[in-house]
């Protein structure tokens, strides 16, 4: 019973969540306390491992949900249901570009409020320390005044992290 809830509640996720992985950030947290209850601070940790890890954030952030809940077989329920209306609909808006695309114009404005919603919701988990918050500022300050890529932002607070929380430091 735990695979088809997984996979009922994963696909309103897909099928209701626009705007992509971060907009879809607030419905996921909902979802995955449906499912699982799962404290601010651990989504958090979720939405670090889905964005530093490759691929969508949606897909990654329901297998590991679904992982959390139930194993390997969780995982893969719960990323099979966020995944499959993104290729039904795509498929079908394929087909009907012409006359969607007016339509479209609409869902931008909602896309910024779910994605606004999704920084309240990571932030509240995530600055809990000096540290977070320096991290965060810094992050802000090197994509805003330099070239320099995310990735090696990524990849630079992971290594201070491991480093910090490790105890190195």
């Amino acid at each position: 019973m735990i695979y088809l809830n997984l996979f009922i509640q994963f696909f309103k996720v897909g099928l209701f969540g626009f705007g992509g992985g971060l907009a879809m950030l607030p419905l996921i947290y909902q979802t995955i306390n449906q499912v699982v209850p799962m404290a601010e601070d651990a989504f958090a940790n979720l939405v670090g491992i889905a964005q530093a890890t490759p691929g969508p954030i949606a897909i990654n952030a329901a297998t590991y949900a679904g992982f959390s809940a139930s194993g390997v077989l969780g995982g893969i329920v719960a990323t099979l249901g966020v995944a499959l209306p993104a290729f039904i609909l795509t498929s079908i808006a394929a087909s009907h570009m012409d006359r969607i695309r007016p339509y479209l114009t609409l869902v931008r404005p909602a896309t910024i409020g779910l994605i606004a919603a999704a920084t309240v919701i990571v932030a509240k988990g995530a600055l809990t320390s000096p540290f977070a918050i320096a991290a965060c500022l810094i992050s802000v300050i090197l994509m805003a005044k330099t070239k320099i890529s995310p990735i090696y932002i990524i990849l630079a607070s992971g290594v201070l992290g491991a480093l910090i929380i490790g105890g190195i430091m």
